[in-house]
């Protein structure tokens, strides 16, 4: 069973490179920007902890998915499907964005109900009511 735990300020340096994989930068000037999103949002982040070990983060804002990661050791193992589907119990509609190359992401969100809403170039706008 995986625990969600407030990320803290000794949390910052795990969050930024969970969110450079999470974006695959190679740019230095965006991964400034990116390290100032993490220090502003910290806030709003939750550790992910299985067996007693950080695994990954989960940015939820209201009833929006904006980040989940999980490290890839810790993947296939139904700890993300959990996480998403205990958010989903806990809200009327559950709204996140996705890359269109992340096509296993896409395809669970699709198994738990979820809908694309919106397009852009690189991302999906998906929705589960």
């Amino acid at each position: 069973m995986y625990k969600l735990i407030k990320a803290n300020k000794k949390d910052r340096d795990k969050l930024f490179q969970y969110k450079l994989k999470l974006t695959k930068v190679s740019n230095k000037e965006t991964s400034k920007i990116l390290n100032k999103d993490v220090k502003r949002k910290r806030k709003n982040y939750q550790m992910i902890i299985y067996n007693d070990e950080i695994i990954g983060c989960l940015l939820l804002e209201r009833n929006q998915i904006n980040e989940i990661y999980i490290e890839e050791e810790y993947r296939n193992k139904l700890i993300g499907t959990n996480i998403i589907n205990d958010i989903i119990l806990k809200n009327k509609e559950t709204y996140l964005w996705v890359y269109k190359d992340n096509r296993k992401a896409i395809e669970l969100y699709k198994r738990l109900g979820f809908k694309v809403i919106k397009k852009t170039e690189q991302s999906y706008y998906m929705r589960r009511v």
